[in-house]
């Protein structure tokens, strides 16, 4: 038969076995809520990116009027973006 010690290491690695699945059961990750906006969709893209080191910038894709639109944090440190600059992606890429 099986000794004590080979018991209680069973026994434990079910414990283990359970909690992971009862944890996994009842947490789920957070929903993904997003709001849908007049217009047809894939209308703009919004993409974030480093432009420095410390920098960050939020981009917006106008897919319609096929320009890209650059904001930045104000340099008050508000929290709030501030409009930086606009580029025709029309020019961009067109044939040279």
């Amino acid at each position: 038969m099986y000794s004590k010690r080979s018991l209680i290491v069973f026994l434990t690695g079910v414990n283990i076995v359970l909690l992971t699945a009862l944890v996994f059961s009842v947490s789920s990750p957070p929903a993904a809520i997003a709001q849908v906006a007049p217009g047809r969709p894939g209308d703009f893209m919004i993409a974030t990116g480093s432009v420095t080191n410390q920098l960050d910038a939020v981009f917006i894709i106008d897919s319609p009027g096929r320009l890209l639109h650059c904001f930045l944090p104000a340099q008050n440190k508000s929290g709030q973006l501030m409009h930086a600059q606009t580029r025709s992606l029309a020019n961009d890429f067109r044939s040279r």
